[in-house]
C-alpha cells in the first residue's frame, strides 16, 4: 500500500497556489477627486506563507495609509486609508495597494510572486473635456467592419451632442472613405460608445488603417486616434519551405504556410510531388485567422543524384487546393538524424511508473481476494459430505 501511495503522488503532484487578494468592487475603488476627500479600503491577502504588503501612489503616496497589524506574516486582512489634499490637477491617477509574497527572512524582500488592487482617482477637468479610442475588427472580403469609438467625459460638464468621424486608408495609405458614427450625449463622468459600420465590398485583402475624430458641442479637437484592421480572403500562402536535403538520405521536409483568412481554416495538409517520383504527405492542420503555421513530412532521396530539383508543393483547404514549383538542392553531407514524431514517443521512465501502478493494483486486488471472508454456505457445502445416489442394478 505504501508503494501504491507513493506512485500516486509521483503521478499526481500538488499543486502550488500563487499569492491572492480579496479586494472591494471596482465602483467602490472610483474615485471622483473632490477636495479633502477620504476613503477606507479592507483587503485580505493570502495563499502564501510569509507576505509583505506595500503601496504604490506615485504623487499621491504621501496621503496613503497602508495599516498591517503583522508585516510579513501569513494570510491576514490588511486596510488602506486615503485622504486627499485640498487640490490635485486634473487627470487620472492609480493607487496600487498589494502584497509580495516573500522567504520569510527578517530584513530581506525578495518577492517571489505579487498581487496588487489598484484604485483610481479621477480629478476632473474645468468645462467639456472627453478622451476616446477607436477599435475596428478584421473580417473578410465583402464583409462588414464594425467600428467602436470609446468615449470618456472627464469634463466637469456634460455634452450634449458627439459624434465621430473616420477616414479609412488602404494598404498603400490611399484614401478610400470616410463615414461617420451615430450623435449621443454623454454625462459627466459617464463612459459611452460611438458605432459606425461599413462593408469591405470590392476592397482588395490587406491591412487597412482608420484615423478618427470626435466633434462635440461645436468643439473640433485637433486629436484623432488610429486603428488596424485587415481584410482576408479565404487564401492559403505558402511561406518557405526546406531548400536543400542531403542525398541518400531520409530528410525532413517542411513548408511554412500563412492563413489570411479572418476564421479558423480546418483539416489544412500538403503534398510534395518530388523528382524520384515520391508523393509525400504532411499530417492535417487546424489554422486560427492569420496565422502561420508550418508543415511537415519526410523524403527518401534514394537514387537521386547532386543537383538542383524541381519540387512541387500543393497545399490542400476548403475543398480547392494552391500549387507552387520550387527549387530544392540535393546536396552531399552526413545523412541527418532523424526523431520519431513525438506522438509516438513513450519515455522509458513513463512506461515503467504505469507498469508499477499496475503491478501495485494487481497486488492490491489480490490482497483483498485472499483475504475476503467465506460466506456461510461455502463453508457448508467444504463441511459436509457429498452422497451419490446409488447405481442402479442392471
Amino acid at each position: 500500500m505504501i508503494f501504491f501511495l507513493f506512485i500516486f503522488f509521483l503521478l499526481f503532484p500538488y499543486t502550488v497556489v500563487s499569492i491572492g487578494i480579496i479586494e472591494p468592487s471596482y465602483e467602490e475603488r472610483y474615485i471622483v477627486f473632490q477636495p479633502n476627500i477620504e476613503r477606507h479600503y479592507e483587503f485580505t491577502i493570502g495563499k502564501a506563507e510569509f507576505i509583505h504588503s506595500f503601496k504604490n501612489a506615485g504623487v499621491l503616496d504621501p496621503y496613503v495609509t497602508v495599516n498591517d497589524p503583522a508585516q510579513d506574516s501569513g494570510p491576514r486582512p490588511i486596510s488602506a486609508d486615503i485622504k486627499l489634499p485640498e487640490k490635485i490637477d486634473p487627470g487620472l491617477y492609480y493607487i496600487f495597494i498589494g502584497g509580495l509574497e516573500t522567504s520569510g527572512e527578517p530584513g530581506t524582500v525578495s518577492a517571489r510572486a505579487g498581487i496588487q488592487s489598484k484604485i483610481t482617482v479621477l480629478s476632473l477637468y474645468p468645462g467639456k473635456y472627453l478622451e476616446y479610442s477607436l477599435t475596428a475588427n478584421d473580417v473578410g472580403v465583402n464583409e462588414k467592419i464594425n467600428f467602436s469609438m470609446a468615449l470618456s467625459n472627464y469634463g466637469i460638464e456634460d455634452i450634449g451632442a458627439v459624434k465621430g468621424i473616420i477616414d479609412i486608408y488602404d494598404p498603400e495609405n490611399n484614401f478610400v472613405q470616410a463615414i461617420y458614427t451615430n450623435t449621443i450625449s454623454i454625462k459627466s463622468v459617464e463612459n459611452k460608445a460611438l458605432i459606425a459600420e461599413f462593408y469591405a465590398l470590392n476592397l482588395k485583402p490587406g491591412i487597412y488603417k482608420a484615423v478618427g475624430r470626435i466633434e462635440y458641442d461645436g468643439i473640433k479637437p485637433n486629436s484623432t486616434r488610429e486603428s488596424f484592421f485587415r481584410i482576408g480572403s479565404l487564401n492559403i500562402i505558402i511561406n518557405d519551405y526546406t531548400r536543400e536535403v542531403i542525398v541518400n538520405a531520409t530528410n525532413r521536409f517542411e513548408i511554412t504556410i500563412t492563413s489570411d483568412w479572418v476564421g479558423t481554416i480546418s483539416g489544412v495538409y500538403g503534398r510534395v510531388y518530388t523528382p524520384n517520383q515520391k508523393t509525400l504527405k504532411t499530417p492535417n492542420l487546424d489554422m486560427n485567422k492569420f496565422q502561420s503555421a508550418t508543415l511537415e513530412t519526410y523524403w527518401e532521396t534514394k537514387g537521386l543524384e547532386i543537383g538542383e530539383y524541381d519540387v512541387v508543393i500543393e497545399i490542400f483547404y476548403e475543398k480547392t487546393s494552391i500549387k507552387k514549383t520550387v527549387k530544392v538542392n540535393v546536396i552531399d553531407g552526413i545523412p541527418p538524424i532523424i526523431e520519431k514524431p513525438k506522438t509516438f514517443e513513450i519515455k522509458t521512465t513513463t512506461i515503467a511508473i504505469i507498469a508499477a501502478v499496475i503491478l501495485a493494483l494487481i497486488n492490491i486486488g489480490i490482497f483483498f481476494y485472499i483475504k475476503k471472508p467465506k460466506n456461510k454456505n461455502e463453508e457448508s457445502n467444504q463441511n459436509s459430505t457429498s452422497i451419490q445416489p446409488p447405481k442402479s442394478l442392471k
